[in-house]
């Protein structure tokens, strides 16, 4: 499903856009001209979500990722690098990196981890309102690692709280039901929570 009605769209986008060419005259107008760009643009949409699919799901297909020990501040602040703009679009993203001990986990996937809670957070907020997001990076007092991800925005309905880690359960529309799901595998993995 999450594949199929992509597909479908990348196809009939695609079959309209060489229907139309098929049909051009030496000189096309502006408007058949635009019509095939808004279609292959469409096409392009859908494929880019395939792939983000498909990219999302060979994380649950790893067995054995890479395990070493990381620095979560490199990690926070790679994670920043990617998704800190998109947040800063709809919030003032403000960052503690306070010291933390070293854990064992794939780098790579922790930091995508991190992107996805950003762009979570990010998403949360009304369009044109601005909120604040902040992350955080603490040790408890069991001496565990703690990155915590807080956003202003408008939470997480309670009747839907105990689905938001099942796979491809989404709110969100054009949402894959992935990203949630994928950073619990991915911090489980790594022996630790998400909540």
């Amino acid at each position: 499903h999450e594949i199929n009605n992509p597909l479908s769209w990348v196809l009939g986008n695609l079959d309209f856009a060489r229907r139309e060419l098929d049909q051009w005259p030496p000189s096309p107008t502006p408007e058949s001209v635009r019509d095939v760009r808004d279609s292959v643009v469409e096409a392009l949409d859908g494929a880019n979500r395939m792939r983000r699919i498909v990219r999302e799901l060979r994380t649950f297909s790893h067995k054995d990722p890479s395990s070493d020990l990381v620095d979560l501040q490199r990690v926070v602040s790679s994670a920043i690098q990617i998704a800190g703009k998109t947040v800063r679009e709809s919030a003032e993203l403000t960052v503690e990196l306070g010291r933390t001990p070293m854990v064992r986990a794939d780098a790579a996937l922790l930091g995508q981890v991190l992107v996805n809670l950003l762009e979570n957070a990010a998403d949360s907020f009304t369009a044109g309102a601005r909120g604040e997001v902040q992350v955080a990076l603490s040790t408890d007092a069991s001496g565990n690692a703690v990155i915590e991800v807080r956003d202003t925005g408008s939470g997480i309905p309670a009747d839907v709280r105990e689905s938001i880690f099942a796979p491809f359960y989404t709110t969100k529309p054009g949402g894959t039901g992935l990203g949630l799901a994928i950073c619990q595998h991915v911090v489980h993995t790594a022996g630790g929570t998400v909540s």
